[in-house]
């Protein structure tokens, strides 16, 4: 039974309310207005649609994903009377520019999964101090090849998409500001350029990077009160002394209130001379001083970038084997719009990072076994653009009509399609289409990482980062990939125009420096 009381405002999407309990649950409430995947006499009610996502979650894409990767969740039921409570009880917290789209009260379905802002039960053991997680949707990493043979083509053809629609009205107005953020930076496996990406993403905030503490919401495009959260992270051993001091020290309020500028944060103990260390365990970072780093630390935000997130991203489960992704050819991986330059944190001396090069590269081995290597070969599974797609999905929906069978059933693997009793054009359309559904859901999903200093008897299977230096001690991380939600495809052909428009005004734009 949900009580909306319990339940506080998380964030949203396109399609979806995130709301969380204080249980470790998270819920996501559909939004108004059916979402489509293949429609059949079986998939037209909305709550199959929950199924849908479901199976589509946990059957398809954790194929793809690898089942660590992916949450377990359900489909529960909800009463129409708690669905209207959630709808009045949010709408002040939600931003106005979602409000087009309400809580549809007539599905009574919502999906239940865990919270990944906090560790799974079987890591809390391991782990002390706050728990930090950073949310990021890195969208498409790649650009499929194809003809150019119009300007529109070949805008498409040699930048990101994610780029493009920077330059639409729709975007300006919703954000106010162009991001610099390129996702074939973030998935070239070239530790500059996926530092560049990151800065970028974290210097304008837009729906593709959120930051937690203890599950509290502390950066977003609306606030930042990132560097007390950083300072109670990575400080937490020296107690509320270290992280006042701290913000003194750099004029930023205390209790997030901070001027979102990055600073550097450097408690007493790391900025003194050298001193003795009682102990060789990760425990005693915070009161050693870092002589890697001398004569000073990195600013917080700093280590963020190289030594959370670029290592979580890059990170593989310590039982996988180790493997680089093999790039296709029908994909070009980088953008005009953002040639390769160094990142300014590149020539920063003084970072901890091992990741980080003394050169830009165009592109590096992608572990596949990591997220971003996960993610970048689902991608890639569909290089046909939407509008070649079409075709392909008209002639699925209509063979599944004629045979009365249900797209749920399909991707539960419930119903095969006999491919010896069915035509060759055919079998190669399904093929397609499910690569393609897969791909769209793999671009617009979104990873969580998440963060917990180890304490010094962490077994050795459990996956961490950091512990080469006193300034980021030993870190219990654990990764989710979610957003897994089947993107429509009944209405590819308004997809295709509506990208045509923005492409159109993006040219404009260009035209006009």
């Amino acid at each position: 039974m949900i009580n909306p009381n319990d339940l506080v405002y998380r964030g949203e999407g396109n399609n979806n309310i995130i709301l969380a309990d204080n249980k470790g649950l998270i819920y996501r409430v559909r939004k108004t207005s059916l979402p489509a995947v293949l429609p059949t006499k079986k998939t037209r009610a909305f709550k199959k649609s929950h199924q849908i996502t479901v199976l589509f979650g946990q059957h398809r894409m954790a194929q793809y994903f690898g089942p660590g990767f992916v949450h377990h969740f359900e489909s529960i039921y909800v009463d129409s009377s708690t669905l209207k409570a959630i709808k009045d009880r949010f709408q002040p917290s939600r931003p106005a520019f979602r409000l087009d789209r309400d809580v549809d009260v007539q599905t009574n379905r919502v999906l239940a999964c865990p919270d990944a802002t906090i560790l799974p039960s079987h890591l809390v053991a391991y782990g002390k101090g706050p728990v930090l997680c950073v949310e990021i949707k890195p969208k498409f990493g790649a650009i499929p090849r194809g003809p150019e043979r119009d300007p529109v083509e070949m805008a498409t053809r040699r930048n990101a998409m994610f780029c493009i629609m920077q330059f639409h009205e729709t975007k300006m107005r919703m954000w106010g500001r162009r991001s610099s953020y390129c996702p074939c930076d973030l998935f070239s496996g070239t530790p500059g350029r996926m530092v560049r990406a990151l800065e970028a993403m974290l210097e304008v905030r837009q729906n593709n990077l959120r930051v937690f503490l203890n599950s509290r919401c502390v950066l977003n495009n609306r606030i930042d009160h990132l560097d007390d959260a950083l300072a109670d992270f990575f400080y937490c051993d020296q107690g509320d002394t270290a992280t006042a001091e701290c913000s003194t020290n750099t004029g930023v309020e205390a209790n997030y209130y901070s001027s979102g500028d990055s600073v550097d944060c450097t408690p007493p103990l790391l900025s003194s001379g050298p001193e003795e260390s009682s102990s060789d365990d990760s425990e005693s970072y915070p009161n050693e001083t870092c002589r890697i780093h001398l004569p000073r630390p990195i600013p917080l935000r700093h280590r963020l970038i190289t030594d959370l997130i670029l290592a979580g991203l890059l990170s593989e489960s310590p039982s996988s084997a180790s493997s680089v992704i093999k790039r296709s050819p029908h994909f070009r991986y980088d953008c005009d719009l953002h040639p390769h330059l160094p990142s300014p944190v590149l020539q920063d001396t003084s970072s901890s990072s091992s990741y980080v090069p003394s050169s830009v590269s165009r592109c590096c081995d992608l572990p596949l076994n990591s997220a971003l290597g996960r993610i970048l070969n689902a991608q890639l599974e569909s290089s046909l653009s939407h509008q070649d797609m079409i075709e392909h999905y008209k002639r699925v929906a209509a063979y599944f009509e004629e045979h009365d069978i249900s797209w749920t059933s399909y991707i539960a693997g419930k119903v095969t399609v006999n491919v010896e009793e069915t035509p060759s054009d055919l079998v190669r359309s399904l093929e397609l289409v499910e690569k393609h559904l897969v791909a769209m859901v793999a671009r617009d999903c979104s990873v969580m990482l998440t963060f917990q200093r180890a304490k010094s008897d962490c077994p050795e299977g459990v996956l961490t980062v950091g512990g080469d230096c006193p300034c980021v001690p030993k870190t219990i991380l654990n990764i989710s990939i979610v957003d897994l939600d089947p993107k429509q495809l009944s209405n590819l052909e308004e997809r295709v125009e509506s990208e045509r428009r923005v492409v159109e005004q993006f040219l404009v734009e260009q035209e006009k420096k």
